[in-house]
């Protein structure tokens, strides 16, 4: 047989002309060796904590730590065209399952292994495929397997099916991760992956107790796992959901959100206070990635969670409502977050005094006021904040404190309280000193001091403050330094700083405006092409703005009185 499909092969490459070999050539998954060679010193960023970065390099595959490489298996094989392994003395293997497009992959950590073939002979690439519309499924066969025969996959389901029959005794979760490739939740804490064949009607069966994603990326990302609920498995996981969204990989996101919360439960438990966590944090990743309908659900499995599991913790209780708020307000649906804060009034009544929640609560009622311009009740709420007693350990929440002192600031400005403002700019540049003091003190609190200080006109404050020993001297803030100089009447050390300036690739919001405005200082042509071009992009920035009124009002009415002045 085998000389057979030979004799068959050099028939057709003997048929081919120049240009049908090339794209035969070009084509992947036409054999082991095209297949290696289309991923060889390829970079795949992965969710793995052992497995961050991963390049390809023939029989090797490299582990990464940046740029850099921190070990390398040897024992790398490619078993078909779209799969590669990496085997190791324990019989244990790694199994890699690529999409299409070879940008992602599934990576399975393997206990075992069994073929499965689809007894109608259809060869499936895509799922559902056309053979399964109107919900009957998808019957697969285990070959080999010590316990399954007959497999039903549905949408979101593997049904394992009782001898003979179509009734199911057991089901688990699946998810549709690459076109050819379903990831399934099994019990126990372990994962398998249905890897179905390109070229004949079945495909393998990989299962074990860890399963991860690699991508491909379209741009570099740091992953920074800092202080979490989590450990650090998931948390980068969490973070790899963000990463997905913005590469619009959505199959690969929603396989991984199955796995997570999988991970989770298995590891903490189903009444834990992680699993609650979890589906806030999800129905987050949900907001972001725009799929409005799917963070409700999760939200409202935080609430039921949180209220079967913890009836008395008030706080965990408000925290999806809490979360809730937040996205509206970051959607720029500041009337929608004032009727969610409206409804939360009962749960607030019954919070302990120093509970998070209030201060939150306060916080969120003084941002949509001010949204809506009603800055006397946004002060009376961003004071109530102040003052309410989860900001009492000024070591745990001095950055929450530096917050509310900024949004106090804005809300007097806008009234035109410029005395009271310039009193709250005093105690947060206190504040400020103090968490100096103790390594405490970020570039964002530091340059939101200066905008607070130009607010109220102490401009050599705004400059002194952007001399700050700690703050490193990069572009974007040298960009702000100019700015201040500028407005404080030092129109020639402004200039000077704007000429020297470097040109920075990608900047966004603050910062892009900031390099704009610099740019039209260091402008001295009769036509001010910079100027108009910094009118531009303020223009289409101030609509970015607008969804969050309070947080952004000082950068707003400096770049505005910058504007004017050019």
């Amino acid at each position: 047989m085998k000389k057979l499909l030979l004799v068959y092969a050099l028939m057709l490459a003997a048929s081919i002309t120049p240009p049908a070999r090339a794209q035969a050539d070009a084509n992947p998954f036409a054999t082991t060796e095209s297949f290696a060679a289309a991923i060889r010193n390829k970079i795949f960023e992965c969710n793995a904590i052992n497995f961050p970065r991963v390049r390809f390099v023939d029989s090797r595959l490299e582990i990464l730590a940046g740029n850099a490489i921190s070990a390398t298996l040897e024992s790398l094989e490619y078993v078909e065209p779209g799969v590669a392994k990496v085997t190791y003395t324990d019989n244990t293997s790694d199994w890699f399952v690529f999409s299409d497009d070879l940008k992602s992959f599934v990576m399975v950590y393997a206990s075992g292994t069994n073929d499965f073939r689809i007894p109608s002979g259809e060869v499936i690439r895509s799922f559902p495929p056309s053979s399964a519309a109107g919900g009957a499924g998808t019957i697969i066969e285990m070959v080999g397997h010590q316990y399954w025969k007959d497999v039903r996959l549905l949408r979101t389901k593997m049904e394992i099916l009782n001898p003979g029959t179509a009734g199911a005794f057991a089901s688990n979760d699946m998810a549709v991760a690459q076109p050819g490739a379903l990831t399934v939740v099994l019990p126990s804490g372990q994962h398998g992956c249905l890897a179905f064949s390109r070229t004949a009607p079945g495909g393998r069966w990989i299962y074990g107790p860890n399963m991860f994603f690699g991508m491909r990326l379209s741009a570099p990302v740091n992953f920074v796992v800092g202080r979490d609920k989590f450990e650090e498995d998931e948390a980068r996981s969490l973070l790899f959901l963000e990463v997905l969204a913005r590469e619009k990989r959505w199959d690969v996101f929603a396989a991984l959100e199955l796995q997570l919360q999988a991970i989770v439960q298995a590891k903490y438990g189903e009444t834990s206070a992680q699993l609650g966590d979890l589906y806030l944090r999800l129905a987050g990743a949900r907001d972001r990635a725009g799929f409005k309908p799917e963070s409700e659900k999760f939200r409202l499995k935080a609430t039921e969670h949180a209220q079967k599991n913890f009836p008395d913790d008030g706080m965990r209780q408000s925290l999806p409502s809490i979360a809730l708020v937040m996205q509206l307000m970051k959607d720029g649906k500041i009337e929608e977050a004032r009727t969610e804060l409206t409804k939360m009034e009962g749960m607030i009544s019954k919070q302990e005094a120093d509970s998070p929640i209030i201060y939150l609560f306060l916080r969120f009622q003084g941002e949509c006021a001010f949204g809506l311009r009603d800055y006397a009740q946004a002060t009376s709420h961003f004071e109530k904040a102040l003052a309410s007693g989860a900001l009492k350990d000024p070591k745990e929440t001095s950055r929450d404190t530096c917050e509310a002192l900024k949004l106090l600031i804005s809300s007097h400005v806008a009234l035109g309280k410029l005395k009271e403002a310039s009193d709250a700019c005093t105690k947060r540049a206190e504040l400020a000193t103090r968490m100096q003091q103790s390594s405490l003190i970020l570039y964002p609190e530091t340059r939101e001091q200066a905008l607070a200080w130009a607010a109220v006109g102490r401009w050599d404050d705004a400059i002194a403050s952007m001399a700050n020993p700690k703050l490193q001297k990069r572009p974007e803030n040298t960009a702000l330094e100019c700015l201040l100089l500028w407005n404080a009447g030092k129109k020639d050390e402004a200039r000077k700083l704007a000429m020297s300036l470097q040109p920075v690739t990608g900047p966004v919001g603050a910062d892009a405006m900031y390099f704009a405005l610099a740019s039209a200082i260091a402008d001295t042509s009769p036509t001010k092409t910079k100027a108009k071009e910094a009118q531009e992009l303020w223009t289409k920035h101030v609509e970015e703005l607008k969804k969050g009124p309070a947080a952004n009002y000082l950068h707003a009415r400096f770049s505005q009185i910058t504007l004017k002045s050019l």
